[in-house]
């Protein structure tokens, strides 16, 4: 007597298992690249966002200040560094954190925090600022001298702050640029004016930048308008 089979759910064969995995994998390949990029503009989208942000506190910082941003970086002496974090934060503005997991405005998603090291900062901040606008104070004097709010003609088009200076191995960011190129800009120590050995910019090669209207955009490195004097 044959045994009766009729009803008796079938399993995969080994070959059928084999093949939908194959599928699977094939499917996931064609999707990773663009779910890094759905990943990666998020982060930009995050950036520019903080960008925007921090660029409303800096005017009403300058505001209340006669007119003068909080500086870029003011160096006393070797231990005793302040940068434009320090400065919004003592004012109330943005509080900041030193904790990595926080993810302040002062944090730019697209950096590795893992690998994050500075000492211009009592918070963690990967931003910039432009030297030519909020000055750099160094002991006794000004290497680069403050230009006030009103006194600035191309509002919409003269950069604010962006990006910081990432400068690798070791990891260091650096809070200030005078420069368009050095925006969002990765480099190895020793490297930072040698643009054979730059490494890459940020945001897949867009670094993002808040101008001193307030907007904020983002365009492939390296960047200008960093005065009223640029064409």
């Amino acid at each position: 007597m044959s045994r009766i089979t009729e009803g008796r759910p079938r399993g995969f064969t080994l070959i059928e298992l084999l093949v939908v995995i194959a599928i699977i994998a094939i499917l996931a390949a064609l999707l990773m690249p663009a779910l890094r990029s759905a990943m990666a503009r998020a982060r930009a989208a995050m950036c520019l966002s903080n960008l925007r942000q921090l660029s409303v506190a800096f005017t009403v910082y300058a505001m209340d200040r006669d007119g003068y941003f909080p500086h870029s970086k003011i160096v006393i002496t070797p231990r005793e560094i302040h940068s434009f974090p320090d400065k919004l934060r003592d004012a109330d503005l943005v509080p900041g954190s030193k904790d990595r997991a926080a993810r302040s405005v002062f944090m730019c998603p697209d950096y590795d925090l893992s690998v994050y090291k500075s000492n211009y900062s009592s918070v963690i901040n990967t931003y910039a600022t432009n030297h030519n606008v909020v000055g750099y104070w160094l002991n006794t004097r000004w290497v680069f001298d403050r230009v006030r709010m009103e006194e600035i003609e191309r509002i919409s088009a003269v950069v604010l702050l962006g990006d910081g200076i990432y400068q690798l191995d070791p990891p260091h960011v650096y809070p200030a640029f005078h420069r368009g190129y050095e925006i969002g800009k990765y480099h190895w120590i020793g490297s930072r004016y040698v643009p054979d050995t730059w490494q890459r910019y940020a945001h897949e090669g867009s670094p993002q930048v808040a101008f001193v209207d307030g907007h904020a955009q983002a365009d492939k490195g390296p960047w200008r308008m960093l005065s009223d004097s640029d064409p």
